[in-house]
């Protein structure tokens, strides 16, 4: 047992050094091979676990795809990226015929997807399909939730090369991508093979990656390590940025370092957005070699402007031990965390409570790994398993109201209400509470297009307002925004007022269009002449236009060209002396 254990690690040791020195690999691979270095169990497990291959020949192959890939022109008109918390209609896994066949997860974790989800396996055939659905019979999935998708595949590593999910104005489309293992061609034709059975119109880009080095919040921010510029050489780091804007709409595309420190270099393995302004990282011991690695990572994060213009809150799951807290699923409702048995289990209830913590309201739930396919620090659930959006989601676009605010006499709220199909908005309402107290309910209106507008009435000064929008459509059709709802709402703090005096002064400012592409108009009205000083910021605090002026009672509505903008979300921010009258945010699309 020693001895297979040094084995190990000496051919990793020598395999890092050759990813510089390729010329090694068949040298290697060959000695790997003819001392049975791991017996065929290790080949199946930790081996597979390790590096997301089936088989040490792949080492020669290498993870840059040098198949002939065919681009499609960039979409055109408004494209999103769908996030992992948004709402999920289904979920891929896959059936591998080997070793008596197998998942990669446990059969209850596939019967929990099945409860909310449709579970679409993938098989490379009709009997096949019979056989999964008679052992999924026989192990409690509801099989009325479940669909099929026959074609062949290489591995059960559906999270690195199912479809990507993009929405281009408003309708959902699949994006296909090199997929960095060549030596895959089944795995990598799955995103041509899920457009065809499902009517999707398919994007192609052609940039080398895989879905375990990805994630990204729905709106404009998007992240994977630096595996991406490794893996396409051919392109600056502005190409690859370019291209994941041109395909995706990220306009803040993050490439970090691995603090991880191993060979897969995926984001999953250590990082996770739970929601817009939300991150998981995790965390090791002091004593590890990673730790200031990790804290960097952590304080990165702290430091970045999320896609609603706040911090991003950093949530922390400890492994010590090389635990996969941080390589769940999120599935509407429910986040799906992977646990370890033995060694390292009292840690478990943490990652847990740190779930809880982060997403209130949101079921989690825990599994332990399959013997023969056992959770490791490099690939865990989310990486045998790929949410499917909903094609028909009722999309809420909101820029929320946070922090701290000055007091005013009303608080409006703004949003736009899509139904990704032809449903129509049939109920739109703003629920908001004050100092934790009961929700109250008013109306949300029409006003223009998609865009509905709710009003929160005056409140005290150091109120603390939480709301939410509710919305519905004609074929019972709903979405919160935030996705969650009333358990964890957006939340906001009114700064003093005595009422009167701060009514005899008020100032209120809208910004529309909002969205906008090329122009916006600032609507500043103020019941006292000033001068005031208006600017716009960027996420990161960059002024990208500035004005003063003299702004006499009543309406002053300014015109100002923001197509030289990039795609983002954009503070307007209205000075007048040292007090900051108002502030607000818009997107440029």
């Amino acid at each position: 047992m020693v001895a297979t254990t040094v084995s190990f690690i000496t051919f990793e040791s020598v395999y890092r050094k050759t990813l510089l020195m390729k010329n090694y690999l068949p040298v290697i691979i060959a000695l790997f091979m003819c001392f049975n270095v791991f017996s065929q169990e290790q080949i199946k497990s930790t081996f597979r676990g390790k590096y997301h291959m089936m088989s040490p020949d792949e080492l020669l192959k290498g993870t840059k795809n040098t198949k002939e890939f065919v681009e499609t022109a960039a979409p055109s008109g408004s494209v999103r990226a769908i996030a992992e918390f948004e709402p999920m209609q289904s979920v891929i896994v896959a059936y591998m015929s080997g070793y008596g066949g197998y998942f990669g997860i446990p059969v209850n974790l596939i019967a929990s997807f099945s409860e909310i989800v449709t579970v679409i396996t993938i098989v490379e055939s009709t009997s096949q399909q019979a056989d999964v659905l008679d052992f999924y019979n026989a192990n409690g999935v509801t099989t009325s939730n479940c669909e099929f998708l026959i074609a062949p595949v290489d591995s059960y590593w559906s999270r690195d090369y199912s479809p990507w999910f993009i929405s281009v104005n408003d309708e959902i489309c699949v994006l296909d991508f090199p997929y960095d293992r060549p030596s895959r061609p089944n795995d990598d034709e799955i995103p041509v093979e899920f457009a065809n059975a499902y009517g999707l119109t398919l994007y192609g880009m052609d940039l080398v990656q895989t879905g375990g080095n990805f994630m990204c919040d729905g709106m404009y921010a998007g992240a994977s390590t630096d595996l991406v510029e490794e893996e396409n050489t051919s392109l600056s780091t502005t190409a690859i940025q370019t291209k994941i804007e041109d395909y995706m709409g990220i306009s803040n595309y993050h490439i970090t370092a691995d603090p991880l420190g191993d060979y897969i270099k995926h984001i999953d393995c250590w990082g996770k957005f739970l929601d817009v302004d939300k991150i998981l990282i995790g965390q090791v011991s002091t004593s590890s070699s990673q730790y200031d690695e990790y804290e960097a990572m952590a304080e990165y994060w702290a430091n970045q402007n999320s896609s609603y213009g706040n911090k991003y809150q950093v949530f922390r799951t400890y492994a010590p031990n090389g635990q996969p807290y941080t390589n769940s699923l999120i599935l509407n409702n429910r986040v799906f965390v992977p646990i370890v048995e033995g060694t390292g289990s009292s840690w478990n209830d943490d990652a847990v409570a740190v779930y809880q913590a982060a997403m209130p309201g949101y079921e989690v739930l825990t599994f332990v790994e399959e013997p023969d396919s056992p959770w490791e620090s490099t690939d865990a659930l989310h990486c045998r398993a790929h949410e499917v959006p909903d094609f028909d989601m009722l999309h809420i676009f909101h820029l929320p109201t946070l922090g701290d605010v000055p007091w005013a006499t009303e608080y409006p709220i703004e949003a736009e209400i899509i139904p990704y199909s032809s449903a129509s908005v049939s109920s739109a309402v703003l629920r908001y509470q004050v100092d934790g107290g009961a929700f109250t309910e008013v109306n949300m209106t029409n006003t223009a297009g998609d865009t509905y507008q709710g009003i929160i009435p005056e409140l005290p000064g150091n109120s603390v307002v939480g709301y939410y929008i509710h919305a519905e459509t004609n074929t019972s059709k709903t979405a919160n925004h935030p996705f969650i709802g009333a358990p964890d709402p957006h939340v906001f703090t009114i700064g003093e007022g005595t009422g009167i005096a701060e009514a005899e002064t008020s100032v209120s400012m809208r910004v529309y269009p909002n969205p906008a592409d090329n122009e916006i108009f600032v609507n500043v009205f103020t019941d006292v002449a000033r001068e005031v000083h208006l600017s716009i910021l960027d996420v990161t605090g960059k002024v990208m236009l500035s004005e003063s002026y003299e702004v006499h009672a009543g309406n002053v509505i300014k015109q100002y060209n923001v197509s030289s903008f990039a795609k983002g979300i954009y503070m307007v921010k209205i000075i007048s002396g040292q007090d900051v009258l108002m502030t607000g945010k818009i997107s440029i699309e």
